[in-house]
């Protein structure tokens, strides 16, 4: 065989049996007296060629990539290797044709090899799968966001929805409710209204609504009350004693008129700065909504509030509202109707108050002498009677029915202030106050049967 001068000016250094032949990587702890790579002959393919006056020391550096061949016998790339000082870039070997009499790697360094592969591709599968993991968490997180959204908006739609079919229907149980009563006294019967019935029920296809029959004879007339009744009155309404005869001075410097308005301070006499500081108008209440002006009334003691018993249950105490009124009375409140606020003010005793209310419940009273009947008797009975005068109350509280047959839990109330014209009057009433969102504070705490409807 032909020397290559080359060669022998610059002789090739032993090979290093502790590196594959065909691309292994050093083998870090595989014997260098492996017999495979000690028996087998380094192809001259695969030598090193020569260095051209690099020192030995620089030529394959222990720790730079060495061209290699993978298993089907493929040269990779010439990859840039040496010092710091110096780096040379090896040639690519011609490819060529796997032969039969090529060596074969041994096991030990094919695991070796791809050990080391899949240690360097490691970080970079990592950090995919940490992206892929965050992408994950952001995409639930925005869909739970979505869900929760569409879900919140759902809920919405559908309790706006049943409000406003539960407003249409007290709306027009109120209208109906004028009829039945112009339809009772004209054709009789136990269909339609007779007095002194206090409430009247409508069953619809889509509700229901029960209209309360309130003559304004049930409250006490604000302009003329004597102040001890009106301190009662606040008393039992859930005023504190010093409250009571505030608001009552209020009340009183509010109304009067002459000689005795000259002597009652204004409205903001005794308030040391908070409250109004106007000037009373000396001049009768217009409407029962006046009272909120007064100096010491609150919108619970008003509107009314709810307490809760010994038994921990939700109990409403109702408010001035429903016991004071500009069309009211002072003598023979209607007994089916009062508030029980102003039967305990009248000087009824509580155990006589819940019979009352217990009795009108189940069947409405058609006179006063059915109390004394029921052993009931004293001087607040002395100031009850039965029905009313011209003008009264109707307040319709309505709820939607859902699709499954139930009621909603969602209730709306209207009422109504009418007064009833005499009947060559056409309309023969006249509406006097509409009250777009009222409430009824007895229909305002949930029954203990749901599907019973509360009765007045």
């Amino acid at each position: 065989m032909p020397t290559d001068p080359a060669r022998a000016a610059h002789p090739v250094p032993a090979p290093d049996r502790t590196r594959a032949t065909h691309g292994v990587p050093p083998t870090h702890g595989v014997p260098a007296t492996d017999p495979v790579l000690a028996t087998r002959p380094v192809p001259a393919t695969d030598a090193v060629p020569p260095t051209h006056g690099v020192p030995a020391t620089d030529r394959i550096p222990a720790t730079g990539p060495i061209p290699s061949r993978d298993r089907e016998g493929a040269v990779s790339q010439p990859q840039a290797i040496g010092t710091s000082a110096m780096r040379v870039l090896l040639p690519q070997p011609s490819p060529r044709p796997i032969l039969a009499s090529d060596p074969i790697p041994s096991l030990g360094a094919l695991w070796v090899r791809e050990r080391a592969v899949a240690q360097l591709n490691r970080p970079a599968r990592g950090s995919a799968l940490l992206a892929v993991l965050w992408l994950s968490a952001a995409l639930s997180a925005i869909a739970f966001s979505v869900a929760t959204s569409v879900r919140g908006e759902t809920e919405r739609a559908s309790t706006a929805s049943d409000g406003l079919r539960a407003y249409y229907l007290a709306t027009a149980s109120v209208d109906r409710a004028l009829l039945w009563i112009f339809w009772g006294s004209e054709l009789g019967g136990t269909r339609y209204y007779q007095p002194p019935m206090p409430w009247l029920h409508f069953n619809y296809p889509t509700g229901a609504a029960d209209v309360e029959i309130i003559p304004e004879t049930a409250k006490m007339n604000i302009n003329t009350a004597a102040p001890a009744d009106l301190v009662r009155v606040l008393i039992a309404a859930g005023a504190i004693p010093e409250q009571a005869q505030r608001v009552t001075q209020g009340i009183i410097a509010w109304r009067s008129q002459g000689p005795e308005a000259a002597a009652m301070p204004g409205l903001g006499a005794g308030n040391s700065g908070s409250g109004p500081t106007f000037a009373a108008p000396h001049a009768s209440f217009q409407e029962i909504e006046e009272l909120l002006l007064v100096p010491g009334m609150t919108p619970e003691l008003f509107y009314g509030s709810f307490s809760r018993d010994p038994q921990g249950q939700l109990v409403p105490r109702g408010g001035l509202r429903d016991c004071f009124s500009v069309y009211g009375t002072n003598d023979r409140f209607d007994v089916n109707t009062a508030h029980p606020a102003l039967l305990l003010a009248l000087g009824i005793n509580p155990g006589a108050v819940a019979a009352i209310v217990a009795m009108r419940r189940a069947t409405p009273f058609r006179s006063v002498g059915q109390l004394a009947a029921m052993g009931l008797s004293g001087p607040g009975f002395q100031r009850l009677g039965v029905g009313g005068n011209t003008v009264w109350t109707l307040r319709a509280t309505a709820y939607a029915r859902m699709a499954n047959g139930r009621r909603s839990d969602l209730t709306r109330a209207v009422s109504a202030t009418i007064k009833f014209l005499p009947p060559d009057y056409t309309p023969a009433y006249q509406y006097l106050r509409w009250y777009d969102d009222s409430s009824s504070i007895q229909y305002a705490v949930n029954p203990q049967n749901p599907e019973a409807q509360p009765v007045p």
